[in-house]
Formats: C-alpha cells, structure tokens, sequence
C-alpha cells in the first residue's frame, strides 16, 4: 500500500481532509493534518480511528491502527505549523 510520498499536509480537517489524511497514513507518508479549528482536528481524528476499525484492515493486511494513527500529526488554531520537513508551497 506504499504511495511513494514521504510527508503530506491537508489543510483542512473536514469531509475530504479527515479521508485524504487517512488514505496517505495507510499508504506509509508522514502526515500533517491542518485545521484551523482544534474541535474539527478532533472530530477527524475519531471518524479515522472509527473508519479504520471499521474497515478490519489488521485481519486481511496486517496493518496496525495505532501505527497508522501515529503517523498523523496535527496542527490547530495556533497557526499551520507543519513541523520538521514540510515545506510550504505556492501551489498544490
């Protein structure tokens, strides 16, 4: 399931953000997950744990969830400080 990025940003915690950040923890990256609402950034990280207990990944691909969750930072309304590494771009 390796994706081939090291680290990501999402900004943005919500319908998408939440899914994208999942979707590259699973995939190996490094992520940081940026909101500017520290309630939207929890609220995120409880529907990915709850997608991914969901999903039964750690009985047919030996994926650990706390793994895959340790590998999603969080940045909140202190400002996008996305840590060692992530550098910020003018486009996406």
């Amino acid at each position: 399931m390796k994706n081939g990025f090291k680290r990501v940003a999402v900004i943005g915690a919500g319908t998408m953000g939440h899914g994208l950040a999942l979707l590259f923890a699973l995939g190996g990256s490094a992520v940081r997950l940026v909101d500017v609402s520290q309630d939207r950034l929890d609220r995120a990280m409880a529907l990915i744990r709850s997608h991914l207990s969901g999903l039964n990944l750690h009985r047919e691909y030996d994926i650990e969830m706390e793994k895959v969750l340790q590998q999603i930072g969080r940045s909140g309304a202190g400002g996008p400080d996305l840590g060692s590494g992530f550098h910020r771009g003018s486009h996406c």
